[in-house]
């Protein structure tokens, strides 16, 4: 899962989520920045991978 809203996705107790702190919306990269989505998403991949259960993380971008 990706979000915007750390807290409240840990609330909820997903199982691993990939935290982004841009605007609501547009979670993985500036909207009409394909490379800056790209490099967000590339980002998210990577860290799912390495998330324990119910981890909610931000991935290095």
């Amino acid at each position: 899962m990706v979000t915007s809203l750390a807290a409240l996705t840990e609330d909820f107790g997903v199982p691993r989520a990939a935290y982004f702190p841009h605007k609501l919306g547009a979670p993985i990269g500036k909207q009409g920045d394909p490379e800056s989505q790209r490099k967000d998403l590339l980002a998210c991949l990577e860290l799912v991978g390495s998330l324990s259960c119910g981890q909610v993380a931000a991935p290095h971008v």
